[in-house]
């Protein structure tokens, strides 16, 4: 009787921790999504609001700081099925080779809005054909696993809210055997230059909705991204990246799209 009271007082106490763990994990993780989709709406508020004046205050401090040349050098690569994620108002189309099939991205209906615009009304010359426009988080990418040739993404990581995630999500919608093509800002190897970035990180997100402060190599290296090139630019600030997905991405139960 001694024996079997002990059993029956150890699977009461672990049915009780089982259920209340059960509960836990439901009590915070509904919090955790709810808040991931306000973060979202806030960046999307963000980006809409500033969509209007966004290229007229940022080109010429691109083309001062070489981010136009950048730009050009990255894409020259791209080829065949391309994503580009958090892709804004565009500011890539240009510089894109002839014959890629380009999706573009972007959690802001506005900014994607002035993108197409500036195809319609010939405000950029394009070498591409093919162009498909869609507003979706790059953390929620709703592409199948292999879907791409190349991956892009300028600027994107210091705006959205799980960077590590979106890599991760970059990664898996590349075929084994693509590129993703990076260029993005963050802090610096150089104290004095980080600790400004600190100071005014705040007030820079509430303005353009961008924490130019975040530490892009660790976020690449713990997204478990292959870097095969890396160049530091602008007191090591800004990185220049080709690299590829992770294998652990395209296991033998994720089958290539067409």
């Amino acid at each position: 009787m001694k024996g079997r009271g002990k059993l029956a007082l150890f699977v009461t106490g672990l049915c009780a921790y089982v259920g209340g763990s059960l509960l836990a994990i439901d009590y915070f993780s509904t919090p955790t999504r709810k808040a991931a989709q306000e973060l979202d709406q806030l960046t999307q508020q963000t980006f809409d609001k500033i969509s209007d004046k966004y290229d007229s205050e940022i080109s010429f401090d691109e083309k001062i700081l070489g981010v136009q040349k950048q730009r050009k050098k990255l894409l020259a690569s791209a080829h065949g099925k391309v994503l580009e994620v958090s892709a804004g108002t565009g500011r890539n189309f240009e510089y894109y080779p002839k014959g890629v099939d380009l999706s573009v991205v972007d959690l802001s209906p506005m900014m994607l809005e002035k993108a197409k615009n500036k195809i319609k009304n010939g405000e950029v010359k394009v070498n591409f054909e093919k162009v498909q426009f869609a507003v979706m988080p790059s953390e929620q990418l709703s592409f199948p696993d292999q879907t791409f040739d190349t991956v892009v993404d300028t600027f994107g990581l210091c705006s959205v809210n799980d960077p590590i995630k979106a890599l991760k999500e970059m990664q898996r919608v590349c075929k084994k055997d693509g590129k993703i093509l990076l260029l993005e800002h963050g802090r610096s190897e150089y104290s004095l230059l980080s600790d400004y970035l600190d100071r005014k990180a705040y007030s820079h997100k509430e303005k353009w909705g961008c924490w130019w402060n975040r530490d892009m190599k660790k976020i690449m290296k713990e997204s478990s991204l292959q870097i095969n090139q890396l160049d530091e630019k602008q007191f090591k600030s800004c990185f220049y990246v080709i690299a590829q997905p992770h294998p652990q991405f395209h296991s033998t139960t994720n089958t290539p799209s067409p």
